[in-house]
């Protein structure tokens, strides 16, 4: 029996390390949302044209209740509609009828027609995905940060990367955070020329910016009892071709008289392509590699998209970070493991203050790691994954084995105190409370049931929780109820020895006294 316990706790780790695992459970939340990004340099009016017409093939579909369409935003929540919104960006939000009114269609099933329609648009870059009411809801289901000194590198490294997830089917929606595909102009300043007419460098970029940004709160404005902030800035027309920004005057200094000079007569101007954005983590630059998946964990993902950059051989200074919703799913894990660990130490130290005894406690407490590798083979042949819900589940089933233990345990020494012998106790006390914990394990498992079977809205992000306490409550079963008067023998014999040991008292026979008392003594 001991054999069988060590067996299953060690099965723990195999089973965890070949399951999946994610944040959030996949949920049927009848919303999609279908994300487009055009070309750089789109205007406003193009992609709202262009998010107009998906939106007319969209509502093609049967079932659908509503469609928001919102361009200049990229969907992600990280842009916003200010004067460097993306205006080649732009989404839609899809929602559906009630499940039972779409006849149980699936909403996956409708994110993967939407994307089949969305190949007929070349020259846009799409992304289409259930949008979960979680926390991952408006992101892409996994994203890997690469952090390095070069950007230009850094995004050799992540196209690369990506080049290789698109070949895996299991990959949708492959894309980077940023790119290197929007037009800009290079000011590449002269020094020598600069400081024989006494530009000062800092002066040009203020300049710049005032030009094509703008300079804000330069003064106030008041109309009545209103006070407006003055915001300076160049017209379009000067400002939006190579020749008007050769022709900036910037301040000068020449023979100690102020004065200005032409931009072009310190500076070239050179055309090129910059990111669109630049992120930066833990002090250095960044590009996510994000996708969406199909029929794949968040946890085998991302060690997919690990093991492919490693695969590159990147240079030492360029390295990886979990990102998005995989990171909080690492943070997850790790706390729940914490709690694990605390929930079975304070349980041990509150069972050695009501028993009195260090012993008998670890009777009990050896009984909850067996319920785990149940918990986890339910959850492999149901095909579920590690998510937080599968996790309080366990916490539940934790619990309620630990009370089974305590009424094998408590009613042995309530006997033993009458004057059974050890023996004779573990017997009585077993059978008489079997019934009782019985009685609990299948009240817990039918209340459970209806969340096991429900098919309606949100059913598919509790069912974790009731596979665990089903299938550990079940599986589980028969081995604690064997395991723990079992380890009582071998922990109370411990004792019994350790006390013969060091005091010299007497190893109890085990044998009933000579006289059974009908109530348990006040001393106990």
């Amino acid at each position: 029996m001991v054999v069988l316990a060590f067996l299953c706790i060690f099965a723990i780790f195999p089973m965890i390390k070949n399951m999946g695992g994610e944040f959030f459970p996949e949920e049927d939340s009848g919303k999609i949302q279908v994300q487009v990004k055009a070309e750089e340099g789109t205007s406003y009016t193009d992609i709202q044209e262009i998010l107009g017409q998906i939106e007319t093939d969209v509502r093609r579909l049967p079932y659908i209740k509503s469609i928001l369409t919102v361009a200049g935003k990229g969907g992600d929540g990280l842009s916003s509609f200010s004067s460097s919104a993306p205006t080649n960006k732009g989404y839609l939000e899809v929602e559906l009828e009630d499940r039972l009114n779409r006849n149980k269609i699936r909403t996956k099933k409708y994110a993967q027609v939407i994307r089949e329609m969305m190949k007929k648009y070349s020259g846009l870059t799409t992304a289409v995905f259930v949008r979960s009411d979680g926390p991952s809801g408006g992101n892409k289901a996994v994203q890997l940060s690469l952090l390095g000194p070069d950007l230009t590198k850094l995004i050799g490294y992540a196209n690369a990367t990506k080049d290789k997830l698109v070949q895996d089917k299991r990959f949708i929606d492959v894309d980077l955070s940023v790119d290197l595909a929007k037009p800009e102009y290079r000011v590449v300043i002269n020094r020598d020329k600069a400081n024989n007419l006494g530009v000062n460098v800092t002066a040009v970029a203020a300049a710049l910016r005032t030009m094509v940004g703008g300079e804000d709160d330069i003064t106030k404005y008041k109309e009545g009892d209103e006070l407006y902030e003055v915001r300076v800035r160049v017209a379009e027309t000067y400002r939006n071709t190579k020749e008007a920004i050769s022709a900036l005057m910037i301040p000068a200094v020449i023979n100690g008289q102020s004065t200005v000079v032409r931009l072009d007569s310190i500076a070239e101007l050179e055309e090129g392509v910059g990111p669109s954005q630049i992120n930066r983590a833990e002090r250095q630059r960044e590009v996510r590699v994000e996708a969406n998946l199909n029929g794949l964990d968040t946890r085998s993902a991302m060690k997919i998209m690990e093991d492919t950059f490693k695969s590159l051989n990147p240079d030492p200074e360029y390295t990886i970070m979990q990102s998005g919703i995989a990171k909080e799913m690492t943070k997850m894990f790790i706390s729940f493991l914490l709690a694990f660990v605390l929930a079975f130490v304070f349980k041990y130290i509150i069972l050695c203050c009501l028993m009195e005894k260090f012993t008998h406690p670890v009777a009990i407490i050896v009984s909850l790691p067996l319920t785990i590798p149940f918990a986890l083979f339910a959850l492999m042949i149901t095909h579920q994954t590690l998510n937080i819900f599968s996790l309080l589940g366990m916490f539940m089933l934790v619990g309620v084995v630990s009370k089974n233990a305590i009424l094998q345990t408590d009613y042995t020494n309530q006997l033993r105190a009458r004057g059974y012998g050890r023996t004779n106790a573990i017997l009585q006390a077993n059978r008489v409370r079997l019934r009782p914990i019985l009685m609990t394990t299948l009240t817990l498992v039918v209340s459970m049931i209806p969340m096991l079977i429900s098919n309606g809205e949100g059913a598919d992000v509790r069912r974790g929780l009731a596979i665990v306490i089903v299938g550990g409550q079940l599986l589980s079963l028969l081995v604690t109820l064997l395991m723990t008067p079992v380890t009582y023998i071998i922990v109370d014999s411990i004792g019994d020895w350790f006390k013969h040991k060091v005091s010299g008292t007497p190893i109890p026979k085990d044998e009933d006294a000579p006289v059974i008392l009908e109530t348990v003594p006040e001393k106990y």
